[in-house]
């Protein structure tokens, strides 16, 4: 992610290029919400956190393209968020730091596929939007943490982790089963 900032930084005059015809709009849509952390390695904090050293970095990007491109080389999507910031829970492993990145990256995710869901008038009923959404256009979630990615296709829950690590496995894994 830091690589990623200093480029855009170095390369500020080009700037993002929404294309025509990247998206179809009527059909086969979906969200790509792509995230990566790194575990304890901030050091310089601002106020309130100063002095709370080994905070953890988190990266998402949550993107729009249709499913077919899924499974061609080249993907084309347009970006509708970014973000990259210093976590707010302080993570005692990789897995935890990564696991909360992409909790947030999914619900995040999951309220831009709602608005889209619902200005293609498929939200049927305020108490059903999650399931609308769902019926309307897939969620792809993408994470280079290996040990999230089986934890999170497990059938069972993971029994070697924090409670709080735990509640938010049990989370994730409602949304994706």
């Amino acid at each position: 992610a830091n690589k990623l900032a200093k480029l855009v930084e170095e390369t500020s005059e080009r700037g993002i290029t929404f294309k025509k015809g990247i998206v179809n709009w009527k059909e086969g849509l979906c969200i790509i919400s792509c995230c990566d952390a790194s575990f304890a390695g901030e050091l310089q904090m601002e106020a309130p956190l100063k002095g709370e050293d080994y905070r953890s970095q988190g990266a998402r990007i949550i993107m729009i393209a249709n499913h077919e491109y899924m499974t061609k080389e080249i993907i084309h999507f347009h970006p509708v968020a970014a973000v990259s910031r210093t976590l707010k829970r302080v993570c005692n492993s990789t897995v935890q730091c990564e696991t909360y990145n992409i909790s947030t990256a999914i619900e995040q995710g999951d309220i831009i596929r709602a608005a889209i869901a619902d200005c293609h008038g498929m939200i049927k009923d305020m108490k059903t939007w999650e399931t609308d959404a769902a019926a309307f256009m897939q969620h792809l979630w993408f994470s280079d943490c290996d040990s999230t990615v089986k934890a999170l296709t497990k059938r069972f829950p993971v029994q070697d982790t924090t409670k709080r690590l735990e509640i938010e496995f049990s989370i994730l894994r409602q949304h994706l089963w």
